[in-house]
């Protein structure tokens, strides 16, 4: 029985086309109605609020013909919009694992005080040169990097932009010693997957933001629309 409704009544894809066709189909109907004007009062009200109904329509049956293929064709990594915020919080852990050898500066002077405190005849040995290059990329990674990675849809980051990502990265790569230097190639590759996220992110809104004033818009046409046909039924 269920099976019979529901091919009773079609598919939702049915249900959308049947609903764009009737949309466009109601502008000539509704204007000859209106004799081409828009009138004053109720009239007027119920005219505009279908002509922004109709706009949001049109403007939402493009976004979603064009958009999920402009999505394809710009975000590399295309993922399920509903778990973008587990995948940001996976990317940024996996980041912090990359950092794990180069502690904060605050924790290494810790460690080295209580090595010395505990032999004072061992004198702290000096920094390696590949202990400096380490605090460069923690430095960079606690005020840059890991703010970027941390913070949903950051669209004002610097990381955001290719050409000033690349141009960051490409800055901290110099002189650094091949170790590092593939830290920070995955980590550059990590912030390419959270910009992907952003990206995708940014164009599901705007495929999704003309709801938020056709719904409203559309409920309030039929209550208008219900006002005016009951006026004019029984108008003396």
């Amino acid at each position: 029985m269920r099976r019979l409704s529901i091919r009773w009544m079609g598919s939702a894809q049915s249900w959308m086309r049947s609903h764009l066709w009737l949309g466009l189909l109601s502008c000539p109907f509704i204007f000859f109605h209106s004799g081409l004007h828009l009138g004053s009062g109720l009239s007027a009200w119920t005219m505009w609020t279908y002509l922004v109904v109709f706009v949001t329509g049109v403007l939402g049956a493009c976004l979603q013909h064009f958009m999920p293929r402009f999505t394809t064709s710009l975000v590399l990594n295309e993922t399920i919009y509903g778990n973008m915020e587990s995948i940001r919080a996976e990317l940024l852990k996996k980041a912090d694992d990359l950092l794990e050898p180069f502690p904060r500066k605050e924790k290494k002077a810790l460690s080295k005080s209580s090595s010395a405190s505990s032999d004072p005849f061992i004198s702290v040995a000096v920094a390696e040169p590949d202990e400096d290059y380490g605090d460069q990329l923690r430095q960079r990674y606690d005020e840059i990097i890991e703010p970027y990675l941390a913070k949903q849809n950051s669209y004002s980051h610097i990381l955001n932009s290719v050409r000033t990502s690349q141009e960051f990265f490409a800055d901290l790569q110099a002189g650094m010693p091949e170790p590092i230097s593939k830290v920070i190639a995955a980590l550059e590759k990590i912030c390419k997957e959270k910009r992907d996220l952003d990206r995708q992110s940014f164009l599901h809104r705007i495929l999704q933001g003309w709801l938020v004033v056709h719904i409203p818009a559309s409920a309030l046409l039929i209550v208008l629309g219900a006002i005016h046909g009951w006026k004019a039924l029984h108008y003396h």
